[in-house]
């Protein structure tokens, strides 16, 4: 595995992981309709995978993602995703 393919493997599964965690979106994608639903569930995905994309640093291969590198990395990309998220969340109870 090239670490291209390594690091838009890692920004997947963060980016995932991170969507499964956030309960405000489950909450924000019940209150549409089913085809607004899939557009906003799809532009979600499209903006946590992007922050965690900034987050990652190029070189990912040498990371102890066991360790406080990793974590580290992983909170940032987290927060980022969360503070972008509950600005959207702020910006619709407007």
């Amino acid at each position: 595995m090239t670490e291209a393919e390594l690091k838009n493997l890692l920004e997947r599964f963060l980016a995932l992981y991170i969507y499964n965690r956030m309960p405000v979106v489950a909450e924000r994608l019940s209150r549409l309709d089913p085809a607004a639903q899939r557009q906003a569930d799809q532009q979600m995905r499209d903006i946590i995978e992007d922050l965690v994309g900034i987050t990652l640093p190029n070189s990912v291969g040498n990371i102890d993602w066991e360790g406080a590198q990793g974590k580290a990395i992983a909170e940032s990309a987290m927060g980022s995703a969360y503070e972008a998220i509950s600005a959207l969340d702020a910006k619709d109870h407007a």
